[in-house]
């Protein structure tokens, strides 16, 4: 969907109907991820935090400062947007109200904001592809950097994985 110079994602939860085989019951989670015509990631995963499952979405930088989107502000540093972050959601509500009921109540970033927030990690500049290690308990994501400077992650709660002002290695 695009709004005004940019394109706005949402993520919907569908239930799967085993009668039919179809997916039904469109439910929408979040309708406010930033959209572009460059870095948007959009790789998703359901991985456990301390033995309960949750979807984690990353949403990139949006190319912010290059090519078509040079006079985009960058703000993968911005706990404040969604834009070059990593996003926890629930899997099923948690009973509040709208957006929030998917949401979980202990993400990193909702004191800091007086607002419930999906952010559960900052500085991502594209990234492209997650796993997860049950053995070791750790998610991993990879995010390509601007030249060869690829980086693997592992993905912690609240950590800053510095874009734009660091570049792996």
């Amino acid at each position: 969907q695009w709004s005004s110079n940019y394109f706005v994602t949402k993520l919907v939860r569908f239930t799967y109907n085993t009668g039919t085989g179809k997916l039904g019951s469109p439910v929408s989670m979040c309708d406010s991820i930033p959209g572009s015509n460059d870095h948007n990631s959009q790789r998703m995963i359901i991985a456990p935090v301390s033995g309960t499952n949750y979807l984690f979405y990353a949403c990139g930088d949006m190319g912010a400062g290059q090519f078509a989107n040079r006079d985009r502000l960058n703000k993968a540093q911005d706990s404040n947007s969604y834009e070059g972050k990593i996003l926890r959601f629930n899997l099923d509500t948690d009973g509040e109200s709208g957006f929030n009921r998917w949401i979980p109540n202990d993400n990193p970033y909702n004191a800091a904001l007086s607002k419930q927030s999906a952010v559960w990690a900052v500085g991502i500049r594209n990234n492209q592809g997650f796993a997860y290690d049950s053995v070791l308990d750790k998610l991993y994501g990879s995010s390509h950097g601007p030249y060869s400077d690829d980086e693997l992650n592992v993905i912690e709660r609240q950590k800053n994985y510095g874009h734009p002002l660091v570049i792996g290695y």
